[in-house]
C-alpha cells in the first residue's frame, strides 16, 4: 500500500471506531518540523490530538503491525 493509500486507510478505520469525534487530515507545522497528521478531536470540543501519519507509515513499511495493530498502539 502506498502512503496516499495508508492515509485514507488510516482515516476510514478511525471513522469507524463509533466515538463521536471529529477527524481531520492535515499539514500540522511545528517549530522545528512539519507532518501529515490526523487530527482526532471531540465533537463540540476545541482541543485534539494529531497523530503522525508519517510515523504510522513508517512503522507500517517496516512491518511493525497491520493497520488495526498500529492504531491499537497510538
Amino acid at each position: 500500500m502506498n502512503y496516499e493509500g495508508f492515509q485514507d486507510a488510516l482515516n476510514a478505520e478511525l471513522a469507524i471506531r463509533g466515538a463521536d469525534v471529529e477527524l481531520t487530515a492535515r499539514r500540522v507545522d511545528k517549530m522545528n518540523e512539519s507532518y501529515d497528521a490526523i487530527t482526532v478531536r471531540p465533537v463540540d470540543n476545541f482541543i485534539g490530538v494529531n497523530i503522525s501519519v508519517e510515523k504510522a507509515f513508517a512503522a507500517y513499511e517496516k512491518g511493525i503491525g497491520c493497520l488495526k495493530e498500529l492504531l491499537a498502539r497510538i
